[in-house]
This record gives structure tokens, sequence and C-alpha cells, in this order.
């Protein structure tokens, strides 16, 4: 599915915001005006980036620091992965070799994201996330928030490399 969602034509940042946004507005959640993070930092050795998850808790009055939906792009400007938690990553394996490595907090080092971007031989843009604060909610609703902007986004023909990935 990763090649066929390859094939069609990426849409723009702001048009995907918009769409999470109308989304986020059928669920009675606040619109979220500036979700294009630019300024912050990859740390070369975890791929991690370095987000001030404390801060944006605290400046969204979330109940948990996890309490966010966060999307990744390529350089060619696709949506790579929509994703939920304080976990903001760019990793991807080092060759296909290193697929299936052992992690130290999960069962594989890699996620399906980067290893997808792998095999599609593209690479993450890590000069941008683009995040979304979630007030009120709990974590049960976090999951079912992450699903519902994926597949709203994907019945918006905004093509999702890693489609799969909240679809369950």
């Amino acid at each position: 599915m990763a090649k066929a969602q390859a094939r069609l034509t990426p849409v723009p940042v702001d048009v995907i915001v918009k769409l999470i946004n109308e989304f986020l507005g059928k669920i009675d959640l606040p619109e979220v005006a500036h979700p294009i993070m630019t300024d912050f930092k990859v740390d070369q050795a975890t791929k991690n980036a370095a987000l001030d998850y404390n801060a944006i808790k605290r400046d969204n009055d979330l109940n948990a620091v996890n309490h966010i939906v966060w999307l990744k792009f390529t350089m060619d400007k696709f949506l790579g992965v929509v994703a939920s938690g304080n976990d903001c990553n760019f990793d991807i394996p080092p060759d296909p070799a290193n697929y299936n490595d052992p992690g130290r907090q999960s069962r594989w080092q890699y996620n399906t994201s980067g290893i997808l971007i792998d095999q599609l031989g593209k690479k993450w843009d890590e000069r941008l996330l683009v995040v979304f604060p979630l007030p009120g909610i709990t974590n049960k609703s976090k999951s079912a928030i992450d699903r519902g902007i994926g597949q709203y986004l994907l019945k918006h023909d905004v093509p999702i490399l890693d489609y799969y990935s909240h679809l369950f």
C-alpha cells in the first residue's frame, strides 16, 4: 500500500492542517492555529525530535504530555505517518538487514513508518513536524482521535505512506 500511496500526488501541509482542524471541530476539540513546528532539533544519534513535551502540555492545558497527534513528512512532501504520543522521531533503518533489530523499550528498534520510508527510497524531512495538542482528552480517546484523523485524511484523498498505522 505504501507504494500505491507514493504514486499519488502529495497534498500541501496547509491543506492537511485545514482538514485536521475541520476534523477536530467535528469532535468538539479546539482548532490548532499554529501546529507547524520548525524550531526543534533532531538528535542525530537517536533521531528523536527534541520537543519540550512539558511546555506543550502546559501551554495547551493537556492532561498528559503524550496527548498530542503528530505528523511527519518526507523530503518530497508526502505525509509519512499520523501518530500520537510523546515519541516524535525520524528514525530510518540503515539498511534492510536491520529491519528486525531488537529494541530496548519495545520489541523492535525500528518502527513501521521508518521501514516503509526506507523501502520507498525516501527520507524524512527532519525540519518539519506538525503537532496537534489534544486538550481535555483521555489516553483511550487519544488513540481513537489518531485513527480518526488518519481515516479523515484518507477520505479526503490525502496519501499517507504508512497507510495502515492508524487503521487498527
